[in-house]
């Protein structure tokens, strides 16, 4: 049964106020961090304990929201799996905080290598697996047919190496060229390289996904990829500080942009989140998202 005009308006205006309450939430949350971060009102490490546990709950939202969205596609819809990989991601990254704030007690000094870069590494994989099937989908989608199955999943999987091969020729390049500048002299090889690795994955993935979020619905579907854009500029100035960056900086200025960095930290989850909220809206209470069943891309 089509929805009169009148339900159409009081379910657009129920979205509204939903979303109107999250992008609340969000600057409260954001708020709160910030205050904990500056004034520290609390005994450490109270205080630092309340900003990790924000990052969490932030990560947690963003994955539960995800797989709010991912439950709205039947199970023989195209972008239930690059939801799938999109979804495993989100649920990796979130994975790797908790085991990250599980051993902060352990070590008075994190090692440059450790448990949770298993699952910022494996997180990527995910996300470019999504975007590389979703392209794959875009492109192939029409000509494919059952028998073809097994060569696609070949062809996804090479082309996965080879982005994934691109991004680290890229992140030695650049490995090289701080070496040279003097930084990370301090730092193990393979932290140095991942500290590195991330932002470069941040930036590819997203773009890659942006772009081909543009080919439907002028884009709206690309908006929780805007996070790993906010993840890519937020590690890359952290790497830069760590690896050597930080004794360039005066007290006030260190201040200023580690304020910066992890609030973008932490707002990069909350982009994700509420991209992801605005997604579930559309299906539930709004209208269509598109006529193309194809284009419902993460």
């Amino acid at each position: 049964m089509t929805p009169t005009r009148t339900e159409m308006r009081k379910q657009t205006m129920t979205s509204f106020r939903i979303m109107h309450t999250g992008l609340w939430l969000a600057a409260l949350v954001v708020i709160v961090y910030d205050l904990f971060y500056l004034i520290e009102p609390l005994p450490e490490p109270w205080g630092e304990n309340v900003t990790t546990w924000l990052t969490l709950l932030s990560s947690v939202a963003a994955a539960i929201l995800g797989t709010l969205v991912f439950r709205q596609f039947q199970h023989d819809d195209p972008p239930r799996l690059t939801w799938t990989f999109f979804l495993l991601g989100l649920w990796t990254w979130a994975s790797g905080e908790i085991v990250w704030l599980a051993i902060q007690p352990i070590y008075d000094s994190l090692p440059d290598v450790n448990i949770t870069d298993f699952f910022w590494t494996m997180a990527f994989v995910f996300f470019a697996m999504s975007v590389v099937i979703q392209y794959r989908q875009i492109n192939t989608y029409n000509f494919a047919d059952p028998e073809s199955s097994r060569r696609l999943k070949l062809v996804d999987l090479g082309v996965l190496a080879l982005a994934l091969g691109i991004a680290s020729g890229v992140t030695l390049v650049i490995y090289s060229l701080m070496l040279r500048g003097g930084y990370g002299e301090d730092w193990e090889p393979l932290g140095m390289f991942l500290a590195i690795l991330y932002p470069v994955l941040d930036l590819g993935i997203g773009l890659a996904a942006l772009n081909l979020s543009r080919l439907f619905g002028q884009g709206i579907w690309g908006r929780a990829w805007w996070g790993l854009i906010a993840f890519a500029i937020s590690d890359g100035i952290t790497s830069w500080y760590y690896l050597g960056g930080s004794q360039y900086l005066s007290e006030t200025s260190d201040l200023i942009l580690s304020l910066f960095t992890d609030t973008l930290y932490i707002g990069a989850y909350i982009i994700v989140a509420l991209a992801c909220l605005s997604h579930l809206l559309l299906f539930r209470r709004g209208p269509e998202p598109t006529q193309d069943k194809y284009s419902g891309e993460a």
